[in-house]
């Protein structure tokens, strides 16, 4: 029997095969079915951009869409008209990266929502011009992925310059960080909640537990975060 998890909408995975993983389509497919079974209805699909290697937007969203093409052929129909896919990228924070020629290309399909990956820490004052720059002059609309893997300081800074966050489902169904991305959802500054699921070669990829888990931690606010999670990516 299905379950139903709260919270709706998984915004961050990297389950296309073989990009991020190397997973062959049909262990995709496999956790594609799990995550359906548990209740998930959209699943947000957000292969790693690295500007440093991706110089061509075109050839990554190329790319992109093929391996989408493989999921869904090996998806069974009756799995995949319960859910609603919405291609995207996980697109990692480099200075200047406000000037990359299609950088709105990388947004979800008919949004002008971006998921954007913080580098490792420290990050200088000319790298937060350039989060600023994305928002505040391109006009895109960040959100900040995992924030919860950057400390709950500089978490709570990107928080009050005004960037909508993403959790992780790990985290938050952790003992030792559940309690603070609560209080943030409390505070309404919870935005989405992701498995940010890998999928490799071994069955253990389709293993889906955690989103449900932090689901259930985050269940007094699910109508509030599923209702600004559609809204980001366009539904």
């Amino acid at each position: 029997m299905s379950k139903s998890v709260s919270i709706v909408t998984d915004f961050h995975t990297h389950l296309l095969p073989d990009e991020d993983c190397s997973g062959r389509p049909e262990i995709s497919a496999e956790l594609v079915s799990a995550m359906a079974a548990a209740g998930v209805q959209n699943i947000a699909l957000t292969p790693h951009f690295y500007p440093q290697s991706n110089k061509n937007v075109d050839d990554f969203l190329a790319r992109r869409n093929a391996r989408i093409e493989a999921l869904m052929a090996a998806i069974s129909p009756d799995v995949k008209e319960k859910l609603c896919f919405v291609p995207g990228a996980e697109v990692l924070l480099c200075q200047n990266l406000e000037k990359l020629d299609g950088l709105s290309k990388l947004c979800f399909e008919g949004t002008s929502t971006i998921l954007i990956e913080m580098p490792d820490l420290p990050w200088g004052t000319s790298l937060m011009d350039t989060l600023c720059e994305i928002k505040n002059s391109l006009g895109l609309d960040v959100i900040i992925a995992h924030v919860d893997r950057y400390g709950k300081k500089n978490a709570e800074m990107l928080i009050a310059k005004g960037f909508k966050v993403q959790v992780n489902s790990d985290n938050t169904a952790s003992l030792s960080m559940r309690g603070t991305i609560t209080s943030w959802a409390k505070d309404g500054y919870v935005y989405a909640l992701g498995s940010d699921k890998h999928v490799h070669s071994s069955k253990s990829s389709v293993i889906y537990k955690e989103f449900p888990k932090a689901a259930a931690v985050l269940s007094k606010f699910a109508d509030e975060i599923n209702a600004r999670s559609l809204k980001l990516i366009g539904k």
